[in-house]
């Protein structure tokens, strides 16, 4: 698992309040009520073997006529419960819970309950994750394209401003390429500029946007990691598609926010989905700002190292 993607073992509830089987119900109606929770894991032996929820509580026990005071919790709980490893990824998490209709996951290992996971914490940790995929930009450009750029291959631009990074990826969403620009950049300052009608575009800021926004930013509050993780998954995403071109020209503040192995990691990870789905990565960094080994790592990982003012590729 890349080391910038979460497991839900960070982001879990470990201060869980479980009963056991022998309990009765009206201590789960009270725990619940107290404690403000709809659902309690249920153990024998330490270990997991079911789950009480308030709609097991009014189907099988108030429905039926049952005295909850004399009812044993492990008479009506759930026991086909649904769990998953603290290892588990928080987007396979996030599918599992979707896909089986479930609000809670208890977070078990080795048969013993470790924590568990609600969609508010998912929600708290893969926020604006989701972007509208949109077609190519109106009035393509008949010219020839002015870079050639190979699909599958990663470009390093390095320059001072994102001038040149941003010229090539233009000139390939011009000539109908479906593009995805990930900038430091205000989006609307980016259309304007280029002409970027329908290209996708996120904004990498701090800054709290409403979530409707057509450019989400990419983490809030807990920037360690947020950016990356989040940003993996949406480029993911973008490229299951195949044949299109992103854009990354906040390569350094990734950096300043998280750290530079973890970015160099995640470039690394997003060059191999581009190679996969014969696509282009275009990232623009400014050397001046990276150490004489850091630039040759970034070097390293790249297919082709640009320099404005050499020949075009």
């Amino acid at each position: 698992m890349p080391d910038f993607i979460k497991a839900v073992g960070e982001i879990m509830t470990v201060e869980v309040h479980t009963l056991t089987t022998e309990k009765m119900v009206s201590e789960a109606a009270k725990t619940m009520s107290e404690h403000r929770i709809t659902a309690i894991p249920v153990l024998k032996d330490d270990k997991l073997v079911g789950i009480i929820t308030e709609t097991d509580i009014i189907k099988r026990v108030v429905v039926r006529g049952l005295d909850p005071a004399t009812t044993k919790i492990g008479d009506v709980m759930s026991s086909n419960v649904i769990t998953a490893p603290s290892e588990t990824t928080v987007p396979a998490a996030a599918k599992l819970m979707e896909e089986k209709r479930i609000k809670k996951l208890p977070i078990v290992d080795d048969g013993r309950l470790k924590g568990i996971v609600t969609n508010t914490d998912l929600v708290k940790s893969m926020r604006y994750t989701l972007i509208e995929m949109k077609a190519a930009e109106p009035d393509l450009l008949e010219s020839p394209s002015e870079y050639d750029l190979k699909p599958g291959l990663t470009y390093l631009v390095e320059e001072p401003k994102p001038y040149e990074s941003f010229k090539m990826f233009v000139d390939k969403v011009k000539h109908g390429m479906v593009g995805l620009c990930i900038t430091r950049s205000k989006p609307e300052w980016v259309r304007q500029m280029y002409g970027l009608e329908k290209t996708n575009i996120l904004w990498l800021t701090e800054l709290k946007l409403p979530r409707g926004s057509v450019y989400p930013m990419l983490g809030d509050g807990d920037l360690q990691s947020m950016y990356l993780e989040e940003m993996y998954i949406v480029v993911k995403k973008f490229l299951s598609a195949g044949g299109s071109v992103i854009l990354i020209d906040g390569l350094n503040y990734l950096i300043t926010v998280n750290d530079f192995k973890r970015t160099l990691h995640l470039i690394d990870y997003i060059g191999d989905e581009v190679a996969k789905s014969d696509s282009i990565l275009i990232v623009s960094s400014n050397p001046q700002t990276l150490s004489r080994q850091e630039l040759a790592l970034l070097e390293d990982e790249v297919d082709a190292t640009l320099k404005p003012g050499e020949d075009r590729p």
